[in-house]
């Protein structure tokens, strides 16, 4: 409807404020709250789309003007007639009537990367005429690391508002250069905007699926255009030229598991490309559908008692009179075979289908399903955009056959590509039977998530502790050797879906935000110094806290992904003031970064480039505290030992050793370390936690010396005594030589 109000505005001769009233009496039937919200984000589309007149080509050469997504065509007609703008493929993207004489066309949002092909009426007496407009392709210039990636995640809808509701809400356009450089002098190589993508909202869906105030980040309204409340595509494309501009990369989200209820897109030259547009409906299963059906059903939402707008019937269309409903009923997001999903499923979202048939549990790859060029588009859109790359959202329920021919055709595009997934090798509900983080990863996938270390030190935190049950030789990961192939997990201890580290809820027993922060950066760093990349979620250096919560996410030690709300110590620093505690706090993860970009922290660990000891099977004695855990980081004469306190409240007596009570070096340490029975003292000074701090070893010959001979006389080995090690606390030794530079 929204299109064709604005081809009436511009390209009919109608007054804008008779489009305007067309629109408006779309929205009667719709006498609430909602449809306000509704109204008012169509009519500041409006406002973009009527522009000042501009000067008309002359009648032989129509004049274009093509900038970013947005398309501006002048030209004089003889004769009236129809004009048409069609894709390379001769798929439809605009069309109208032109009158005789002068003819303006302004179309905001234009696939930029596609070329387009102009069909004008009677142009200077020669009859219809034709007219190539190529692309306006803008790979990103930058590289991917040859390192260990750093990535700064944040929602430009909360993490740059100043208050609760729309109209505080944070946009594209706060991301200023000086923002940026902010966040890129922190140390980070990517940013990962999250909420890019235009998702369901009150503005165009029913809100019996709309989940809060704002809409899901992860229920896609339309894959090829931006949520309306953050900003516009020109926006997007400036936000890239910044960020380009200062080294660092973008990445956005990419949903492939699942759309929104409803779907529509409003940019021109992709309306072909409309999830179930061409679905069989009243078959379950056809794998060119991009849908699963449920024929003779209809689909009915969950009771959202919270939600005063929702009446308990899904409108399917809310720009047309009347009632549509979801018939037959689609499988949910979440891969809920039934019409009637409950309150705690992802019911505002409908299954896509990839040729895995999710009833009888069979393939049907070839031919190639339909959703598999669709979603292709939709990341070759945005590549060729100048993005850098995509968070994947739950990869582990779409066929690895289609992550391979997905990652090979991109790369194609845009060999420096970075693709981060979201996977859960444990999820056995939704996992396909061939999933394996490996498969994955030879799919072609950069980087996996790692959860097993995260949820095995949120585990650990919630029942008497055992730090050493998450290290890496008892980590599931790290057991099947999956580090040894370099750069393949993410480590992180927060994100969007999980516990702010801050929050009361991640430890409830600690009643000082600091203090659970502290906690947080201890892990942060313990999980952060290993081999593999690093995720910082945004707000998490400043001590944020989710203590501002929406209606509908409630109080649950997460930034809402639902609501219109703001983090509460990030408005501080951005908009406020910026108090010394936590230029201090935030000056440590700094500090933390500068090593995780160093060699060898940077660096890939490899079986034939080892570059990691871990150092539990030679500290697992009974007089060691289980708090305490300890591994090396080594490439040539860099060498580094990170020792973590876990325990959030007591601090424990801890002595380091590196061989066994045989003095065999079982676990290479002392190798990994080039330290020999030679007689000679080294220095470990921590440079993290307590710079410059060279602990003493009473026991080197009684005298208390500044560094160790680590093979004591007779051959029995010297442990790295460090005393008390503070409570949530980790120490980063750097390892010399005595007297070494």
């Amino acid at each position: 409807m929204l299109w064709t109000c604005l081809h009436n505005i511009v390209n009919v001769g109608k007054t804008p404020r008779q489009g305007i009233e067309k629109i408006v009496g779309g929205f009667v039937h719709y006498s609430s709250l909602s449809s306000w919200v509704r109204l008012a984000t169509v009519v500041s589309a409006i406002s973009g789309f009527i522009a000042a007149p501009v000067a008309h080509g002359d009648e032989g050469n129509p004049v274009v003007v093509r900038q970013g997504s947005h398309l501006q065509i002048d030209w004089s007609s003889r004769a009236a007639g129809q004009w048409r703008l069609t894709d390379a493929e001769g798929n439809l993207c605009a069309d109208g009537t032109a009158p005789a004489g002068p003819n303006h066309i302004d179309l905001p949002k234009v696939a930029a990367p596609t070329d387009l092909l102009l069909t004008l009426p009677d142009v200077a007496g020669g009859g219809p005429r034709t007219q190539a407009i190529p692309a306006v392709k803008r790979l990103s210039p930058l590289a991917k690391p040859d390192r260990a990636a750093t990535i700064y995640q944040l929602a430009p809808r909360t993490y740059m508002a100043r208050g609760m509701g729309l109209g505080q809400t944070g946009h594209l356009n706060d991301l200023t250069t000086p923002r940026l450089q902010e966040i890129r002098d922190l140390g980070f190589d990517y940013l990962w905007v999250t909420g890019i993508l235009e998702h369901a909202s009150l503005a165009q869906t029913d809100p019996d699926v709309v989940k809060g105030d704002a809409g899901s980040y992860y229920a896609i309204y339309d894959n090829w255009d931006v949520a309306a409340e953050i900003g516009t595509l020109d926006d997007f494309d400036a936000l890239l030229e910044r960020a380009h501009a200062l080294g660092l990369r973008v990445l956005i989200d990419l949903v492939p598991n699942h759309t929104a209820r409803m779907t529509r897109t409003s940019v021109a030259c992709k309306k072909h490309l409309d999830f179930g547009a061409s679905d069989r409906t009243a078959l379950a299963f056809d794998q060119n559908n991009n849908y699963f059906y449920m024929p003779n059903t209809t689909f009915v939402p969950p009771p959202e008692p919270g939600n005063p707008l929702a009446d308990g019937v899904f409108d399917t269309d809310i720009f047309t009179p009347g009632i549509q409903l979801e018939q037959p009923a689609r499988v949910t997001g979440n891969d809920i075979v039934a019409s009637t999903p409950q309150i705690y499923d992802w019911f505002e979202t409908a299954k896509l289908n990839y040729g895995w048939d999710v009833v009888n549990k069979q393939p049907h790859y070839s031919p190639r399903p339909r959703t598999w060029d669709q979603m292709l588009d939709v990341a070759r859109y945005w590549v060729e955009k100048g993005v850098d790359g995509f968070r994947i959202d739950f990869a582990h329920p779409v066929p690895i056959e289609f992550w391979r021919f997905f990652a090979a055709e991109l790369r194609r595009v845009q060999p420096q590509l970075f693709l981060l997934a979201e996977a859960y090798e444990a999820d056995n509900r939704m996992k396909l039977p061939n999933f394996s983080y490996y498969s994955l990863l030879d799919a072609g996938i950069d980087s996996i998530y790692d959860s097993d270390l995260y949820w095995g030190i949120v585990n650990q935190l919630r029942r008497p502790g055992d730090m050493r049950s998450v290290v890496p030789s008892r980590s599931p990961a790290f057991a099947t050797n999956i580090v040894d192939r370099g750069f393949q997990f993410t480590h992180y201890m927060e994100n969007h879906d999980e516990l702010r580290v801050a929050s009361r809820h991640f430890a409830e027993w600690i009643g000082d935000r600091g203090e659970r922060a502290s906690l947080g950066l201890a892990y942060t760093a313990y999980l952060g110094l290993m081999p593999g990349h690093f995720l910082l979620h945004g707000g998490q250096e400043l001590q944020e806290d989710a203590s501002v919560f929406g209606n509908y996410a409630g109080d649950n030690g997460r930034t809402s992904i639902f609501d219109f709300v703001y983090q509460s110590q990030t408005r501080t620093w951005q908009f406020e003031s910026r108090p010394q505690w936590m230029t201090d706090f935030r000056t440590r993860y700094q500090d933390l970064l500068a090593l995780k970009r160093s060699p060898p922290f940077s660096v890939a660990h490899k079986t034939a480039a080892p570059s990691l000891v871990d150092l539990d099977q030679v500290n697992g004695s009974a007089d060691q505290s289980k708090w305490i855990s300890a591994y090396i980081r080594f490439k040539g004469a860099d060498s580094y030992l990170v020792v973590t306190n876990g325990d959030p409240q007591v601090a424990h007596a801890a002595t380091i050793h590196f061989t066994s009570r045989e003095n065999a070096d079982s676990a290479g340490a002392l190798a990994a370390l080039h330290i020999t029975n030679d007689g000679q003292r080294y220095v470990f000074t921590e440079v993290f936690s307590r710079k410059g701090w060279v602990p003493t070893d009473p026991g080197v010959q009684g005298q208390g010396l500044p560094g160790w001979m680590m093979f004591k006389p007779d051959n029995v080995p010297s442990g790295l005594f460090l005393g008390d090690v503070p409570a949530a606390t980790t120490y980063v030794f750097k390892v010399t030589k005595l007297g070494a530079p």
